[in-house]
């Protein structure tokens, strides 16, 4: 995906780039980070290939229906300034989120309360977005993302690698058939427990 001609990836998820759910999020950053850093990097790879350009020159496709190099390298350029805070020339998941307009954590409404059975089915609904029945993949990612990201310090400081470690975690705990996936019943179990990382 170089041109701006190529099918763009951002059009899968339905026309101009609008709030988007935490899973959708996800499904992006795992697409443009297509070495499996945890990071979407700004340079040349040996191959030619860049993971940012390839992401901004998705992004105006998808805003503005056209792109050329020049507004390709001036928003590249305009994002790495505003939004690369560490300035390592990589965009980590708390950078990257803040160039996409994300709907605000969904689990940030239940943290000051005990999540019950009504919460849960809100929840639960929320987080299987593709309606298979259980929360898996993608979906995973986002809940586990939006239950860090209530602690805004700590959403800040979440990695890909913490994301990882956290979800062995959750699947450890909850997942009682250990086919990597949460149905109602074992999210159920996690969520109105009450457990914890």
């Amino acid at each position: 995906m170089t041109s701006c001609e190529s099918y763009t990836f951002l059009s899968k998820l339905g026309g101009s780039v609008q709030i988007m759910s935490i899973v959708d999020f996800m499904k992006i950053w795992r697409h443009y980070d297509s070495d499996k850093s945890g990071y979407i990097e700004t340079e040349d790879k040996a191959d030619g290939s860049n993971e940012f350009r390839d992401f901004v020159t998705d992004f105006l496709k998808q805003c503005v229906g056209q792109c050329d190099d020049t507004s390709v390298q001036e928003t590249m350029d305009f994002f790495i300034q505003k939004y690369d805070v560490n300035k390592d020339g990589k965009f980590q998941l708390s950078e990257m989120i803040q160039l996409l307009p994300v709907e605000d954590n969904f689990m940030a409404q239940f943290s000051k309360t005990k999540i019950n059975t009504d919460d849960f089915e809100r929840i639960f609904q929320h987080y299987d977005q593709d309606n298979s029945g259980k929360v898996e993949g993608d979906e995973i990612d986002g809940l586990i993302r939006d239950l860090v990201s209530v602690d805004e310090e700590a959403g800040k400081e979440l990695t890909m690698d913490k994301l990882a470690t956290i979800r062995a975690e959750l699947l450890s705990v909850a997942d009682m058939d250990g086919d990597g996936q949460l149905d109602k019943k074992e999210l159920e179990y996690f969520l109105i427990s009450g457990r914890k990382f």
